[in-house]
């Protein structure tokens, strides 16, 4: 479902707000822009007469646990893949 303009708060974001370094907030939570691909610096090169800064290095604490993240398609593999429906097929 669409968000209508009376449903937004604020302003709608657009290609210049995006910028390493800047916080943005987005449905009410807040992400740092900290690094792009050669392919985004080279469109806003181009495209936005804009160099974008370096990536912003992000110390890790070492005691902090490490966070996998996997892509949403193979989550939802995991998820309905056949293996899982085993256990369904061998409960009596």
């Amino acid at each position: 479902m669409e968000v209508s303009d009376a449903e937004v708060q604020g302003k709608w974001l657009t290609a210049s707000d995006f910028k390493i370094g800047k916080t943005l907030t987005i449905s009410n939570r807040r992400f740092l822009i900290y690094e792009c691909d050669e392919f985004t610096r080279q469109w806003y090169r181009t495209e936005m007469n804009f160099e974008q800064p370096e990536k912003i290095e992000i110390p890790v604490e070492s005691n902090s646990k490490k966070v996998s993240i996997f892509p949403f398609y193979i989550i939802l593999a995991k998820i309905f893949s056949l293996s899982n429906f085993d256990i369904l097929r061998h409960e009596k």
